[in-house]
């Protein structure tokens, strides 16, 4: 009887996280929610319109280029099969983020009392407010897995049964390894995680276990490679893929055009955080904990301080801040403020956190609640279809869109019709290749319709050269100019 009502008082505390889950994004992923209809984001378009292409035979950095890895991409593609548009990928945005709310309550309910557990969600959504970003974020959907992985981990150390387990071992490296193939600098949680696991086996001499651990989390990583390696070899697109998500995405990460600032630490707070825990209460804490909290801690720190700091990609960190609340709390319990030194650090860490969301956090809660009738969207929504009526529906697949934002793409539901769609000053600027290839595309197979940003001959001089000589003008609004190929 008693085990009947545990597991009715679970199943009616995962229906609220459900509950929760579907709210959140409804009021607050506004560039998917069914609630903002005209509301598209810049990325979050790019991603669903690979999706499109992929369910219309193309195949990735053959048919379009990007650096986000192939996974990320069928992810999108699937979002597109259920239903297309934004819809789908709102679909597909909510058992993810309900895994990811379901994981962080277990991980907090492994030491920590069910109000305890509710606190750490709502630290989740507080921050995930501005994290999100307006969804569909290539790290919210790997968000999961990281936190599979965490959980997986502090359940074994917990239960003291981590000197062997394959299982769990396997699972490290499949999730490392399609995290690696969406993109790389994500997995930076779940590299601390085995490495953790590695050191500690060979800091107790079980060389057996090591190699065994070794072996299993090998095996996940070859289980996620090698659907890629036959999907691309039968494309002829192997070298493609690697040199889009591994070469070129370290070119983008190594070009520092923001120096680096205090904003930028303080959007990496929870590493700091987790490294203080980790570092100030080591008589508290395993050394199993203690070595989790470091690896992940400093390689995420690491890794993000790459590229540019964008908000959404610090969604990486909380699996670590996740991991290291929860043991704090389990150290403070019952949580009084005690004035001790490592307290107080700790603490001025976490609330560092929180003090720089605030704003932004509670901007997205003022934009649900006020903004929803922002006139720049439903502008720029009519301006899209105002180009596009211009366009006869049997030319609309011979359409290049140079400079523009992709949400023209998604609220028109055309195809652009060559492989470099977004980001082009930035990728030629990056890659000569790239230059080439548009020189050549532009020259040899010039599209019938070219839609540009309104500085085209400032961005790019060959693109405004090939106007000149060979397109007239059409029409030209806030979004674009419209021209067509002169017969």
């Amino acid at each position: 009887m008693k085990k009947e009502k545990l597991s009715i008082q679970n199943l009616i505390e995962y229906l609220i996280l459900f509950g929760t889950t579907v709210l959140f994004l409804l009021l607050f992923s506004f560039w998917t929610t069914p609630l903002l209809p005209k509301w598209y984001g810049c990325d979050a378009s790019f991603f669903s319109m690979a999706g499109r292409g992929i369910l219309n035979g193309w195949v990735p950095y053959r048919d379009f280029f990007d650096l986000k890895g192939p996974y990320f991409f069928f992810l999108q593609a699937l979002g597109q099969l259920i239903c297309k548009g934004r819809t789908g990928i709102f679909l597909l945005q909510i058992p993810f983020l309900y895994a990811s709310v379901i994981l962080i309550y277990q991980i907090a309910q492994l030491y920590l009392s069910k109000l305890k557990s509710v606190f750490i969600i709502i630290q989740f959504y507080f921050l995930h407010l501005t994290m999100i970003w307006g969804g569909n974020t290539l790290e919210e959907f790997c968000l999961p897995l990281s936190l599979l992985c965490m959980y997986l981990a502090m359940k074994r150390i917990k239960d003291q049964t981590f000197k062997h387990m394959p299982v769990t071992s396997f699972i490290f490296g499949l999730c490392m390894g399609i995290i690696v193939f969406s993109k790389i600098t994500v997995a930076s949680v779940i590299a601390g995680i085995i490495l953790a696991f590695a050191l500690l086996y060979l800091l107790d001499h079980e060389w057996k276990e090591f190699f065994k651990f070794c072996i299993y989390v090998l095996g996940g990583l070859a289980v996620a490679a090698l659907p890629l390696i036959i999907y691309f070899s039968l494309n002829h697109t192997l070298g493609d893929m690697f040199y889009a998500v591994f070469m070129f995405g370290f070119k983008r990460s190594i070009d520092f055009d923001e120096l680096f600032n205090l904003s930028w630490e303080l959007k990496l707070s929870g590493c700091i955080f987790a490294f203080l825990v980790a570092l100030l209460y080591r008589k508290e804490l395993k050394r199993e904990h203690r070595l989790i909290l470091m690896f992940s801690s400093v390689i995420t720190y690491l890794l993000l301080h790459f590229g540019t700091p964008f908000v959404y990609y610090f969604t990486t960190t909380i699996p670590v801040l996740v991991m290291a609340l929860v043991l704090f709390l389990k150290i403070n319990q019952p949580f009084i403020i005690s004035f001790k030194k490592r307290q107080l650090v700790c603490l001025i860490a976490f609330f560092a956190i929180l003090g720089y969301y605030e704003d932004s956090s509670v901007s997205s809660i003022k934009t649900a609640i006020y903004d929803r009738n922002d006139p720049y969207y439903e502008e720029y929504y009519q301006n899209a279809v105002n180009l596009a009526m211009l366009i006869p529906e049997w030319e609309q697949g011979e359409v290049y869109c140079y400079n523009v934002d992709m949400i023209w793409f998604e609220i028109t539901g055309m195809l652009p019709d060559y492989k470099y769609p977004v980001n082009t000053p930035f990728f030629a600027q990056l890659s000569p290749k790239i230059k080439e290839d548009l020189i050549q595309y532009m020259e040899n197979t010039p599209p019938k319709w070219l839609l540009t940003s309104n500085h085209v001959h400032e961005e790019l001089d060959f693109i405004g050269e090939q106007i000149d000589q060979s397109y007239q003008f059409v029409y030209s609004n806030d979004l674009g100019t419209l021209y067509l190929r002169e017969e």
